[in-house]
């Protein structure tokens, strides 16, 4: 998955972060568990549902796959969610398959963007940042002007299609 993430149009701290969060480097409860810096793992800041983890805040956080339902879907995208059984890069590597070539670029920078603001939520939540703490409805607004936003940075624009 190194191609996905260096080549994309992201902004470079989101690819160190996308690169990270692959690697299942990011410090999570579990982690800090693992590394005897906390006796046990915390739930998900988000949903309390279950541990919180990598894989579980960027793909099977109900939070998160709403997220992801809602800004594939508003970018016309006919790509399914990340499933509750798959971690982000298997679901990220499958779907990237379903793209044209040309298309695959562009989707992988919507994908770390998408991680990158989900973990930031986390964030706002674990921390107690009110102001930053958003709904899933504002949180994929925010995706989609940033995104925007990238795309014009860019000069052109983006489609993200399934192949034909």
């Amino acid at each position: 998955m190194a191609k996905p993430v260096w080549r994309s149009f992201a902004p470079l701290k989101c690819k160190i972060f996308g690169w990270l969060a692959l690697r299942h480097r990011l410090w999570t409860s579990d982690r800090r568990a693992r590394h005897g810096l906390q006796d046990n793992p915390d739930p998900c800041a988000t949903c309390l549902q279950e541990e919180d983890t990598v894989d579980h805040i960027l793909s099977h956080c109900p939070y998160a796959r709403m997220v992801w339902f809602g800004c594939l879907t508003r970018l016309g995208s006919q790509l399914q969610v990340p499933q509750e059984n798959t971690n982000l890069e298997r679901w990220w590597t499958e779907a990237r398959k379903r793209l044209r070539r040309e298309d695959r670029r562009e989707f992988d920078t919507l994908v770390l963007l998408i991680a990158w603001t989900l973990w930031k939520q986390r964030n706002a939540r674990v921390f107690g940042n009110l102001e930053r703490q958003l709904s899933t409805e504002q949180t994929i607004d925010s995706v989609l002007e940033e995104f925007a936003l990238w795309r014009a940075a860019r000069g052109g624009e983006w489609r993200i299609m399934p192949r034909e």
